[in-house]
């Protein structure tokens, strides 16, 4: 049985190690945050005539890649928004949730969000009628 005087918690960083965080686990984390916000979708690709590929509302959930450099983290983001929103305040309120999951979550500052938005979903399914 061993005795330490030092509290667990607080262990030099050398001993600890280091810890890698992928842009892939960023880029999942920011993908679902985005998903929180009310009226944001996902994107599909649809093939068009010719071999054209177009990105489309109604997908799993959002696009997302990031880049982690030293101190900061940088986020490019393409979603779908639901009509009617004000697509302004729906792109700030996907930044606020997307900065506060990846600090939660990975203990990293998001410095810079870029946001596409390549879908508006004019809606479906049994309560759209067509007057």
């Amino acid at each position: 049985m061993s005795t330490s005087t030092g509290s667990p918690a607080v262990v030099d960083a050398v001993t600890r190690g280091t810890l890698v965080i992928a842009n892939r686990v960023v880029e999942k984390i920011a993908a679902e945050a985005a998903l929180d916000v009310e009226s944001v979708g996902g994107l599909t690709s649809r093939r068009l005539p010719g071999g054209r590929v177009r990105a489309a509302g109604n997908g799993s959930r959002p696009r997302a890649s990031a880049r982690i450099g030293r101190g900061s983290t940088r986020i490019s983001m393409s979603l779908s928004i639901r009509y009617p929103a004000r697509i302004v305040d729906i792109c700030d309120d996907v930044r606020a949730q997307v900065i506060r999951q990846v600090a939660d979550l990975a203990g990293l500052r998001v410095t810079h969000i870029d946001i596409d938005v390549s879908a508006f979903e004019i809606g479906s399914g049994p309560d759209i009628r067509v007057q």
